[in-house]
C-alpha cells in the first residue's frame, strides 16, 4: 500500500514541477481523501472523486509491482 508519492513532472514548456500526492489524515472529515500539492502555481490541485479513484488505483498498481521485486528480508519481522 502506498500512502503517498512525490513526482517530478516535465512540462511541455520546458519546466519541471514537483507534485506530492498524499491523503487526509484520520482527524479530517475527508479522511483518506487524496491530496495534491505542488511547488508550482501551474497545477490546480482540486481532486474530483474520479481523480481520487484513478490516483489511488495507480498508486496501488505501483505498490504491487514494486512489492513483487522486494528481497525476502523485506518481509522479515524482528
Amino acid at each position: 500500500m502506498v500512502s503517498g508519492a512525490t513526482l517530478q513532472l516535465s512540462l511541455p514548456i520546458g519546466r519541471t514541477i514537483t507534485v506530492t500526492l498524499g491523503g487526509e489524515d484520520f482527524r479530517s472529515p475527508n479522511e483518506g481523501w487524496t491530496t495534491v500539492t505542488s511547488d508550482s502555481e501551474l497545477l490546480g490541485a482540486t481532486v474530483s472523486g474520479t481523480d481520487h479513484v484513478a490516483i489511488q488505483d495507480a498508486l496501488d498498481t505501483i505498490a504491487e509491482l514494486l512489492t513483487a521485486h522486494l528481497r525476502e528480508d523485506a518481509f522479515e519481522t524482528d
